[in-house]
Order: C-alpha cells, then sequence, then structure tokens
C-alpha cells in the first residue's frame, strides 16, 4: 500500500505543477504588448486547451476537486479563444460574386523540392499564387509555372523574396516596402467584371525583442495602408503571429479587415520543424464584401509551412456612370 500512497501523492504533485504552469503561460499570454517573450506564451492557446482538458480529466479522476475546477477555468478561458473559429457559422456567401482561388506558400529558402511544389501549385488549379521566401533558386525554379501562369512577378531577396504567379493579368503592379529589406507584393486584378487589390505579405519572424519590434511596425503599417484601400481587398501570406497575439486584433482594427478563417477551423499551418502543424501564422484577410468560400491548408511539400488555398468571391464593381 505504501507504493500506492507514494505514487498517487506523486500524480497529485505532478498535477499541480502541470497545472500551475498552464495558468501561468495561459495569464502571460495576455499581457504580450508589454515584453516579447510573454507575447510568445499567445500563441499556444490549442496546446493549453487541449493540456487543460486532460489536466482537469486527472484532477477529476483523483477526486482533487479544487485543482478540477481551476483547470476547468483554464480550458474555458482557452476554449473561449479556440472553438469559436471552429464552431462559429460560416459568413454568407455571396451569389453574384467572381470566383477566385487564392495559394500562398511560405517555400522556405532552403528547401530544394521545387519540381514538388510546381506540381502541387498546377494541382490546386489556383488562379494566383502568392510565394514567399523566394531566393534566387527558387525564383528560378518558379519559372516552370510560366507556361501555365504566364503573368508573374518576383524580388528574390533570400528569407524576404516574394513571387505572384497568376493566370489573370495585372492592372497594376508593385512592390511596396513595409520596412528595409522586407516587400509586399501589391497586385491589382480585375475578376470578370470585379477588380480586386492583393497583397502578399511576409512580416518578420519574432525570435528576439528587436525582430518583434519590427515585426510589429510592420503590422501596424500594413493596416494603415489596408485601412486606405479604397476597393475589394485581400491581404494573404506568412504574417509571423498568431490570431491570439495582441497585434493580430489591432492589425483587423487598423485595416478594417477580416479573419477568413472562422466557421473553418485553427487551421495550422507552421510545424516548428515537428512532423504536425503547430500554430497558425499563414493569414488570408478580407475586406467587407469579399465572401470566403473555402480555406483549406494543404500538405507537407518540403515547407516548414503548409500551403493556404483559399477560395473567395469578389463582389462585382460598380458600372461606370
Amino acid at each position: 500500500m505504501h507504493w500506492r500512497t507514494a505514487l498517487r501523492a506523486g500524480s497529485v504533485w505532478l498535477l499541480a505543477g502541470v497545472s500551475l504552469a498552464l495558468c501561468t503561460a495561459t495569464a502571460l499570454g495576455f499581457v504580450g504588448r508589454y515584453w516579447w517573450v510573454l507575447d510568445l506564451a499567445s500563441h499556444f492557446r490549442v496546446q493549453y486547451f487541449w493540456l487543460f482538458a486532460a489536466t482537469c480529466a486527472a484532477s477529476f479522476a483523483l477526486r482533487r476537486w479544487r485543482w478540477g475546477l481551476v483547470n476547468l477555468c483554464g480550458l474555458a478561458v482557452n476554449g473561449s479563444l479556440v472553438l469559436p473559429l471552429m464552431l462559429a457559422p460560416r459568413p454568407a456567401v455571396a451569389s453574384d460574386g467572381q470566383p477566385l482561388r487564392v495559394v500562398a506558400f511560405n517555400v522556405w529558402h532552403t528547401n530544394r523540392q521545387f519540381e514538388r511544389v510546381c506540381a502541387f501549385i498546377r494541382e490546386t488549379d489556383a488562379d494566383v499564387a502568392v510565394f514567399t521566401e523566394v531566393s534566387r533558386k527558387w525564383g528560378k525554379a518558379l519559372h516552370a509555372l510560366d507556361d501555365t501562369y504566364p503573368y508573374s512577378r518576383e524580388l528574390p531577396i533570400g528569407s524576404f523574396g516574394v513571387a505572384v504567379y497568376s493566370k489573370i493579368p495585372f492592372d497594376e503592379f508593385e512592390f511596396r516596402m513595409l520596412s528595409d529589406g522586407c516587400p509586399m507584393a501589391c497586385a491589382q486584378l480585375r475578376v470578370g467584371d470585379a477588380r480586386l487589390a492583393l497583397w502578399g505579405v511576409h512580416a518578420f519572424s519574432p525570435p528576439s525583442g528587436e525582430l518583434t519590434a519590427y515585426r510589429n511596425q510592420q503590422l501596424q503599417l500594413l493596416g494603415d495602408l489596408a485601412g486606405e484601400c479604397k476597393q475589394p481587398l485581400v491581404v494573404i501570406g506568412d504574417l509571423n503571429t498568431t490570431s491570439w497575439s495582441w497585434i493580430f486584433p489591432d492589425l483587423l482594427r487598423r485595416s478594417h479587415l477580416r479573419d477568413s478563417r472562422w466557421g473553418f477551423g485553427v487551421q495550422p499551418s507552421w510545424d516548428g520543424g515537428l512532423p504536425w502543424p503547430l500554430v497558425p501564422i499563414d493569414h488570408c484577410l478580407v475586406s467587407d464584401g469579399v465572401s470566403v468560400v473555402n480555406r483549406q491548408i494543404g500538405p507537407f511539400v518540403g515547407s516548414d509551412h503548409r500551403p493556404l488555398i483559399v477560395d473567395l468571391r469578389i463582389p462585382r464593381s460598380a458600372p461606370s456612370p
């Protein structure tokens, strides 16, 4: 009996330690604007949710009712941030809009599966493909798509190179700098009788305080620019943040855009070197009037990111007077 008592006591101490760690991480994720390290804690709400589910079940199984209530509260807090993405009703789709399929893919500049990526893009039958982390080698490799996507623009500069391949001709195209060495692809397209601005973005990753500050500045500038856009707008790419960081709702507020994930799930896209997707940092934001018909994460094709595939309907342009 003695070893059973010791095992039970050890289980209770382990449960208490894990529960306290989860509660701390959950709370710190809400104050990320004050220190970049705390902001990192905001990105793992899905993991916190499932770990709280496990500790909640363990607490009640061990008859530790107080710890069970603590873990139940943690489960509810993280669930309130995660579950609406899966359970919220999908916005109504405009029946008279022009269909458009867009793929965004951070190809990872060290990835060498050029043919596999190009084959995947063809299989998606996307109208427009936005690539980030386009190095010079990737810039050359993507030209294999020229027969399918005759309209292309690229700026291959390593980790922050960007390229746009389209079946639809560009009315206008330019690269804007969100900061030094970080271009944003800005295309103007005419989709049938609808006009659309489509911006491909790759913000800085946040592994240090300095880079996190740069990323925040980039996303704030992006939000301000998007807020000034007077036509239907789609912003798509690797924003290097999840929707649970304070900077993401700030971006939505500045830009007057909405997250395309509502009703389609969390859809994690970056694996962090693990064999499964970890956090959702690849995003598609759309303006009012742009309908999201479908949204999905593609398969692994050599990068540490999964491609993002979004089916949209673009509102028809008002006739000229």
